[in-house]
């Protein structure tokens, strides 16, 4: 298990996620008008657009302790570990004021069940029990990403469940301008943000903060403290190769 610490409070705009953003309901209006707060999200998207960057907002936007999840901090070689350790992590989240439990690519634990006896059916009636159970809490909530929802346990997408769900996408050309032309880059003279951003398209946001990167060690290397054109424009390159790369090897993987 990995709790992460409370986070500051923090804001950002995000362009991740597709759909109307809601009007904040807290729990007691929600309890005063006989409403289940939500206990489910479904983050759905490829990898690199923001899902785990957004719950890691909303939990330091509302004080929680974050609980980070993934099928390798679940493994066990035991019958019946990783489930514990699951339950375990619940038990310690229920102690706290409000929580979050993000579970990384859900989809690779809670596929349709096998048998009561799978590992897979083990965990996703934990997930259950723990959401619309007899003890399920409320001041716990459960975000899942994946890219593959289709192949979640049905029964985790009925309502009481994660029965919200937000689509993230792959940022467009002004998203891309916008997440090239933020942060605290130390820079000099103008930058070509504009022709970068028109030819990143289908890029996630974690691939274009690779060019900074590279950009960042070209300054270094040519002993300059602020990052150039030259630099920023070599590093698109260096990081569009890296990435063709990557897409092809996976591509033949295929």
């Amino acid at each position: 298990m990995e709790r992460l610490r409370r986070l500051p409070r923090a804001s950002t705009r995000s362009g991740g996620p597709h759909g109307r953003p809601h009007e904040r309901l807290n729990s007691g209006q929600a309890h005063s008008h006989g409403i289940d707060p939500v206990r489910g999200v479904l983050f759905e998207g490829p990898p690199g657009t923001g899902k785990t960057f957004l719950a890691e907002i909303m939990a330091a936007q509302s004080g929680a302790t974050f609980y980070l999840v993934t099928i390798s901090s679940l493994g066990g070689r035991l019958v019946g570990e990783s489930e514990q350790r699951l339950q375990a992590i619940y038990d310690d989240a229920a102690t706290q004021h409000l929580s979050i439990i993000f579970i990384d690519e859900i989809d690779t634990i809670t596929g349709h069940r096998d048998g009561d006896a799978s590992s897979g059916s083990r965990l996703v009636n934990v997930f259950l029990t723990n959401m619309d159970g007899v003890s399920k809490v409320k001041n716990v909530i459960t975000i899942g990403t994946t890219n593959r929802a289709g192949t979640i346990d049905h029964a985790l997408r009925r309502p009481g469940r994660f029965d919200r769900e937000l689509t993230f996408t792959y940022p467009a050309e002004q998203d891309r301008l916008d997440i090239l032309m933020s942060g605290r880059h130390v820079t000099s003279g103008i930058l070509d943000f504009v022709t970068v951003a028109a030819n990143t398209q289908g890029w996630t946001a974690a691939e274009l903060g690779a060019i900074w990167q590279h950009a960042g060690e070209l300054a270094v290397r040519a002993e300059r403290t602020a990052i150039w054109n030259d630099h920023f424009m070599m590093g698109f390159e260096r990081a569009d190769s890296s990435r063709a790369k990557k897409l092809k090897e996976a591509s033949s993987s295929a």
